[in-house]
This record gives C-alpha cells, sequence and structure tokens, in this order.
C-alpha cells in the first residue's frame, strides 16, 4: 500500500550478473576437472594394460632363457659394469647378488687368459659392426674352478650422439667342447 500511495523515490534492483558469471565460470571448472579425471583414468588404464603385457612378456623371456639355458648380459660401457640374469649367474657359480661386476673383473677372473685376446678383437668387432649380433666362441672359468667352453652372441645397442658405443647385451651358452 505504501508503494502505491507514496511511490518511492529510488527503488533497488538486485542485480545477479556477478552471481551467474561465478556459476558460469564454476561450471567451467568442473566440467574441466571431469574432463581432465576422465582422461587419467584412461591414460592410467592404458598404462596398466601396457605394464601387464610387458610383465608377461618378461616372464616369458625369462622363462624361455632358463630353460634353453642361455644367460643374457648386459654391459654398461659407460659405467664399465657387467650385469646378467640367473642363467649368466650360474655359468660363472655366482649367486644372483654376486652378479653386477667390472668389466676388468669379469675378464680378469671368469674368461680364460689365453682366449682374452681373441675377446677383446671380437669386442672392438661389435663396436665397428652396427647391423647384426657378432658371434665368438671362448672358455671361461666359474669361481668354482670349472673350465667351460661358451659361446657369446651380441650387440651394440645404444649409443652416444657422438656415435660411440654405450651399451653392449648378449647372450651366453654352454656348448660341448
Amino acid at each position: 500500500i505504501y508503494c502505491r500511495w507514496f511511490p518511492p523515490l529510488f527503488q533497488k534492483a538486485v542485480d545477479y550478473t556477478l552471481i551467474w558469471q561465478i556459476l558460469a565460470i564454476g561450471a567451467i571448472l568442473i566440467a574441466i576437472f571431469l574432463y581432465w579425471t576422465y582422461r587419467l583414468k584412461k591414460e592410467i588404464k592404458k598404462r596398466k594394460l601396457t605394464e601387464n603385457s610387458l610383465n608377461r612378456n618378461q616372464e616369458w623371456l625369462n622363462c624361455s632363457l632358463r630353460s634353453a639355458k642361455i644367460g643374457a648380459w648386459d654391459w654398461d660401457i659407460t659405467r664399465k659394469t657387467i650385469t646378467g640374469n640367473s642363467v649368466f649367474a650360474a655359468l660363472l657359480d655366482l649367486s644372483e647378488d654376486e652378479i653386477s661386476m667390472s668389466i676388468d673383473k669379469f675378464q680378469k677372473n671368469f674368461i680364460h687368459q689365453e682366449d682374452l685376446p681373441a675377446v677383446i678383437k671380437h669386442i672392438e668387432e661389435c663396436f665397428s659392426s652396427t647391423d647384426e649380433f657378432c658371434r665368438t666362441r671362448f672358455r671361461i672359468i666359474s669361481q668354482s674352478g670349472a673350465l667351460k667352453y661358451v659361446e657369446s652372441r651380441s650387440k651394440i645397442f645404444k649409443y652416444d650422439r657422438y656415435n660411440n658405443p654405450m651399451r653392449m647385451i648378449g647372450f651366453i651358452k654352454e656348448i660341448p667342447q
């Protein structure tokens, strides 16, 4: 009644634009967050599938190498260390804890001294060959003193930017005399 009889001189209107802007920005942020969460879940699922596949392939490879009695070794040329799998350790009569060693120790303690020049020549040939696995035969002396004849196939798998070898991997198998 008061407004009809006495018209107000100034009537205050409520402005909802700021509230609508805040709600719109909030909705956009929520949508971005939900989309990001969806993409993240998809990426995690993809990585888990890849990891499971890699684990399965690793198990198959290990089982194959063990059943064929083939040792696998990895030589980090820059760090001058060589490591291997359980078959490689068994071939040298080492425990799996002892299998990581310097290449100098490996050459001095396990490669027969008469075969060492041929093995070094083989390594140099592998450094210059980039296409195929290099193959050599030599004798090793296990930690227990047993003499074993082995065949090794190896390849350089990593080079630095100056084309110097950084990593060599190979496989070794005991052969009959």
